[in-house]
């Protein structure tokens, strides 16, 4: 139940800011990294809406039964889920959030990247933009969608696993080797794969951006403008980069337990410590659902306050409604005990009449 809560509050809050922000900017350059952090944000919230809900309803309808027979419903539980519409929705579901996550955070890589390498194409419109974001966007999560229901086609199924009442894909007889490593690789190695040197072409240009801001440095007057917008963009570049190599580490650190527990799990026969890994390694991954919020809040300047500033509107309004509120009811109590005292004397004159 923490967890669903972290991963709604944090992706929700990601969602609601950088909307804002791409609300109120008159600078359309960045358009398509929020557009593509949306997405991300998007995908994170789908994992904890696919995978947590049904797993709490799942653990309250065990605990609800016989506590000696707990492994046994459970085992059945399942069985019977293999297939079903619900294994089938929330299984494809969670399949389609890590595909979309993952390239999410490629595109936000090469975005970045093309503003780096190309400033003044990327400036004109040249390379991406809003409408190229949208459509790439719209591309991936196409894609994510083809994958996780087309995999139905060529053997695999969706069920409930046991070790941690999640519905994704499971284990049978019909898988072969080379289907799975064909999913694998199309679904997250090649993305996974590209952003590593991605990565590191990053760190590069921004040390060679640095170099040659502090070689064209001049102290002479005309100068001094020009200087304070080049290092307000250098800034705003070093942000840019320190968040997508935070983004790409949170992703490496949580993902990698979950493909090693993978293995781990199918080696080991699904035994109690097999389980126990699985379980924790799943749970690890789910974490990087909500870790982009305090990324960005750390990073990224204009986001920490457009996020202040939002939650201080907030809490003046509750305080307004709440002073509103507290009027009202004070008002009507008058109003109450005018009527209650002018309506005693009409009723003692009354009495005494009789």
């Amino acid at each position: 139940v923490l967890m669903l809560l972290f991963i709604l509050s944090a992706n929700l809050a990601i969602i609601f800011v950088i909307f804002n922000m791409e609300k109120g900017t008159r600078n359309k350059r960045n358009g398509s990294t929020r557009i593509f952090k949306l997405s991300l944000a998007f995908a994170d919230l789908l994992m904890g809406l696919s995978t947590l809900p049904a797993a709490i309803d799942i653990a309250i309808d065990l605990f609800r039964g016989d506590q000696e027979n707990l492994y046994s419903d459970l085992l059945r539980l399942s069985e019977r889920s293999v297939e079903t519409p619900k294994a089938i929705i929330l299984g494809s579901g969670c399949i389609i959030a890590t595909i979309s996550s993952i390239w999410s955070i490629l595109a936000i890589q090469v975005d970045l990247f093309l503003k780096l390498r190309w400033p003044m194409q990327q400036r004109t419109g040249k390379l991406m933009t809003t409408t190229r974001a949208l459509i790439i966007t719209a591309f991936i999560w196409s894609f994510s969608i083809a994958v996780s229901y087309g995999i139905l086609g060529l053997g695999f199924s969706y069920g409930l696993h046991k070790p941690t009442l999640f519905y994704s894909v499971v284990v049978n007889g019909r898988f072969t080797a080379a289907k799975i490593i064909s999913l694998a690789v199309i679904a997250w190695a090649l993305p996974f794969t590209i952003t590593i040197p991605l990565g590191v072409a990053l760190v590069l240009l921004i040390r060679k951006t640095i170099k040659n801001l502090a070689k064209h440095k001049t102290d002479s007057f005309p100068n001094r403008s020009f200087d304070r917008r080049k290092k307000e963009s250098l800034r705003k570049t070093r942000e840019a980069t320190s968040r997508t190599i935070a983004v790409e580490v949170v992703y490496v650190a949580t993902f990698l337990p979950c493909i090693i527990s993978n293995i781990y799990h199918v080696s080991k026969d699904c035994d109690r410590s097999a389980n126990m890994f699985k379980m924790i390694a799943d749970y690890v991954l789910l974490s990087g659902s909500f870790m982009n919020l305090f990324v960005y809040h750390l990073m990224w300047r204009e986001f920490n306050l457009k996020l202040k500033s939002l939650l201080c509107i907030a809490v003046q309004t509750t305080r307004r409604n709440s002073v509103k509120d507290c009027t009202r009811r004070i008002t009507a109590s008058r109003r109450t005990q005018i009527t209650i005292t002018d309506e005693n004397p009409n009723v003692t004159e009354n009495t005494n009449s009789q």
